[in-house]
């Protein structure tokens, strides 16, 4: 039985058990979403999978990255991580990323909502930040449907294949249980 940190009706967020590394194998190496994250053309190996998972409980002061569950069978479907934790400022990065064919039915967006309520309610982080490239629209509506605001940008940052040079877009999104001062 996989621990389960935080969920909802049909999206549950847990832990990364060894069952699921062949599926994430396959989800990374699927060109259509790769092609937005940091290094569209780094291919991920089977023997690197081990070395991810070892590298879970190795890393988990300042990265979490935990599988996004979905359905009665909690099937597998994508992972959602905090990166980079700041316990002393308080704040992590978000990043997520899903199976193609569970694209469009707001998954990820109920996911990140959920990674927001552990995030702020669990950990007690006072910020949240993520960027996306220009071209990915739908990882862009995700944030802003969960309250992300756009705060800036890195012009031509990354390579998109397909779009050329793309601009890194910035958000953020505080926690409103905080109280500023």
């Amino acid at each position: 039985m996989r621990p389960v940190i935080i969920e909802s009706e049909d999206v549950k967020i847990g832990l990364i058990v060894k069952e699921d590394l062949q599926r994430l194998y396959e989800i990374f190496n699927n060109p259509k979403g790769a092609r937005f994250i940091r290094d569209p053309t780094q291919i991920f190996f089977p023997e690197d999978l081990d070395e991810f998972y070892d590298s879970l409980r190795k890393n988990k002061e300042k990265t979490r990255i935990y599988a996004i569950l979905y359905g009665k069978a909690a099937d597998f479907i994508g992972t959602i991580g905090l990166y980079d934790i700041d316990t002393k400022n308080s704040y992590a990065y978000i990043a997520f990323g899903i199976d193609q064919k569970y694209w469009g039915r707001g998954i990820t967006t109920k996911a990140v909502s959920l990674m927001m309520k552990y995030a702020f309610d669990t950990m007690h982080l006072r910020k949240l930040i993520s960027s996306v490239f220009e071209p990915n629209v739908a990882s862009r509506k995700v944030l802003e449907k969960n309250g992300f605001e756009e705060v800036g940008r890195y012009r031509r940052q990354g390579y998109v294949p397909g779009y050329g040079f793309a601009d890194e877009v910035l958000f953020e999104r505080f926690n409103e249980k905080i109280i500023y001062i």
